[in-house]
């Protein structure tokens, strides 16, 4: 079978495009370009499935520069030609924007809402009498009762504006009706190839990761003899790590989990069915397992006693402790699923893998402490940049003006008064001035904004390892990789503001959880 991919460089689409190729397929892919070629972030995504994959797996992948975002997914008139004489079978639409914060609404609805569109009407241009849409579960939002595969539109309320993104662009499915649709709505994915669930969105690694954090930062705080975390309960013991923290949750609640293995299963099986005569809809919500017996599971792993579940009222007696916000700030996401998440009706244990919680906590720990092929994140400011969600510069400056980062530091800096130029280029350009004055940062705007007295230019790759900590911006400067006009003093001086937050880890992240 001949098969287009959109999404390969993400979670689930590089394990369905890894298992294409492992079955024989003829895979193409539809990638953005970023930093490096298009080619290039598919094959290194691909890369760790390699030992497992044909020998000639490269030669039988075929890659095509675009964008869902825009139209025709950005395929060229000639890139187009070329994919319609390959006679396609099936466009398996993979690509999406898995973030859940409300400023991020314009941007969710532009990749996963438009992206579909963009998907469906190049499917349609090219061919394909298969299109096969990767939802999700939870466009279920907060649905009073048990939601299945029947179900869409109950007049549910939803928690964020990924599960409304996600919702409309199945609504739009159903309303063009074309044969030959099927929608698949994966719950929690977890588990797959080592490697590649280390970039994975979901509750349970970001929990882990949450609390490796945590233990990271006091045992660096306690190598220099400060102790600030002691207050608050933290201490190793021969037992393990003691972290006496309250999380807002009930701990009958139920995570819904379905293996990557599982998700990836039900499309090959999909493709080989018959082709149906109306928009199908597969549910994998997977299996549930309640919310305290996950909490046990990962706290016995990782030797860490203490977490508590607890009734937010609970907060209103006693309110949150430092560490407790912190932790709180780098999970919220997830906040309402630990509450109240949505049911689901009971699986199909054959085709459905039990997750072993243990295992995945045990490959996860060893994924991050690294004891595995690919170098560990051993910092912890750049824990904080992947645990905070950062993956873009307008990211990181999005939360530093709204002073969700590097307060403490801007604080004890209320002298700075200057306005700074970022032009950052990525996947999406990032072009803003930056007005940092007492002990505040914002956005100079556009209208009467104040002039520059500085600016950078850099690629975001780059800029994230700087505010990462993995770069110093002043030696990549005076590499060539930086490029600075206007007042050079000036931007030098006031460069460390790039990484303020993540590089002077005892000094500024630290001190601002320990408080």
């Amino acid at each position: 079978m001949k098969l287009i991919l959109s999404g390969a460089t993400g979670y689930v689409g590089k394990h369905v495009a890894a298992r294409l190729l492992e079955l024989g397929h003829e895979v193409w892919v539809l990638a953005r370009s970023r930093n490096t070629g298009a080619r290039e972030r598919v094959l290194a995504a691909l890369a760790p499935f390699a030992p497992g994959l044909p020998r000639n797996w490269q030669a039988r992948i075929g890659v095509v520069e675009g964008d869902v975002t825009q139209a025709a997914c950005g395929v060229g008139p000639g890139e187009l030609a070329a994919l319609r004489a390959v006679r396609l079978d099936a466009f398996i639409h993979c690509a999406g924007l898995t973030r859940f914060e409300e400023h991020l609404r314009g941007a969710l609805f532009a990749h996963n809402l438009d992206g579909t569109r963009n998907a469906r009407q190049l499917a349609q241009t090219l061919g394909c009498a298969r299109f096969h849409h990767i939802s999700t579960a939870f466009v279920a939002g907060r649905a009073p009762a048990e939601f299945g595969a029947r179900d869409l539109a109950r007049g549910q309320a939803f928690n964020n504006p990924y599960e409304a993104s996600k919702f409309a662009a199945e609504q739009y499915l159903h309303e063009l009706a074309v044969p030959g649709t099927v929608i698949y709505r994966p719950a929690i994915v977890v588990g797959g190839h080592p490697l590649g669930e280390a970039n994975a969105v979901s509750t349970v690694y970001t929990f882990i990761k949450a609390m490796h954090f945590l233990r990271e930062c006091y045992r660096r705080d306690s190598a220099r003899g400060r102790g600030r975390f002691i207050r608050h309960g933290l201490r190793e013991t021969a037992a393990g790590f003691h972290m006496p923290i309250r999380v807002a949750a009930d701990p009958c609640t139920n995570l819904y989990l379905v293996s990557i293995h599982s998700v990836t299963n039900a499309i090959v099986a999909r493709l080989r069915a018959e082709l149906p005569a109306a928009t199908a809809t597969v549910q994998l919500s997977g299996r549930a397992y309640p919310l305290g017996s996950v909490r046990d599971a990962l706290c016995t792993v990782m030797r860490i006693s203490g977490p508590r579940l607890v009734a937010p009222d609970a907060f209103v007696a006693e309110p949150r402790n430092a560490v407790e916000a912190h932790f709180f700030r780098l999970t919220r996401s997830y906040a309402p699923y630990l509450l109240a998440a949505p049911r689901f009706p009971a699986a199909d244990p054959a085709a459905c893998e039990r997750i072993d919680l243990a295992a995945l906590t045990r490959d996860f720990l060893r994924l991050m402490t690294g004891r595995d092929a690919r170098p560990a994140t051993k910092q912890v400011g750049a824990m904080a940049v992947d645990l905070r969600g950062i993956r873009t510069a307008r990211d990181y400056f999005d939360e530093l003006t709204r002073a969700d980062i590097g307060r403490h530091f801007l604080g004890r800096h209320r002298y700075v008064d200057a306005a700074i130029r970022f032009r950052i280029h990525g996947a999406e350009k990032f072009d803003q001035i930056i007005e940092f004055s007492n002990g505040l940062a914002r956005y100079a705007g556009t209208a009467g904004a104040r002039a520059a007295d500085c600016a950078y230019e850099l690629d975001e790759t780059l800029f994230l390892r700087v505010i990462s900590g993995e770069c110093d911006l002043r030696a990549a400067f005076f590499a060539g990789k930086v490029a600075i006009s206007g007042n050079k003093e000036t931007a030098l001086k006031f460069g460390s503001l790039l990484s303020h937050y993540y590089r002077d880890i005892e000094d500024n992240l630290i001190e601002e959880i320990a408080l």
